[in-house]
């Protein structure tokens, strides 16, 4: 019977190189039930934590930084290649998810909500994608005031 202490993050970002996971939440969930599990199972279960849409799963091998040991969980191979580093590593293992907290159609025609120049700050860009931003804390204001 394969099972494993899974310490989870969600809700935080993935930055930079060497690869950080900054802000978020973590939560640890004892003695995970492998033996039937498929890897829709193991991403809707774990998922279910998160407050954004969930599009990547990851872990971190055992005693690596992130930016050499994170390895990518996307099918029932990579799920039962996951199972086994964490059984080499004493039956315990972090994960974290990748969330889209914005997209295109969630920014919408920027032009309509940065006016006279502004711009917004990109803060996260992980594999092509926007996943947050931050909008300027002031900007140039034409006041006339009529005589």
């Amino acid at each position: 019977m394969a099972s494993l202490t899974i310490t989870f993050h969600h809700d935080g970002l993935f930055i930079g190189l060497p690869i950080e996971y900054i802000e978020g939440n973590s939560d640890t969930i004892k003695d995970v039930e492998f033996d039937n599990m498929t890897y829709d199972k193991f991403f809707d279960f774990l998922a279910y934590a998160s407050k954004y849409p969930v599009v990547g799963l990851y872990y971190c091998v055992p005693g690596c930084d992130l930016t050499d040991g994170i390895r990518e969980i996307k099918s029932n191979q990579q799920l039962g290649d996951f199972v086994a580093v964490g059984l080499e590593h004493g039956g315990k293992i972090d994960t974290s998810h990748e969330e889209v907290r914005l997209n295109e159609s969630d920014m919408g025609d920027k032009t309509k909500w940065l006016k006279g120049g502004m711009d917004c700050i990109l803060l996260a860009f992980w594999k092509g994608k926007v996943i947050d931003f931050e909008l300027p804390i002031h900007a140039k204001v034409k006041v006339e005031i009529p005589v």
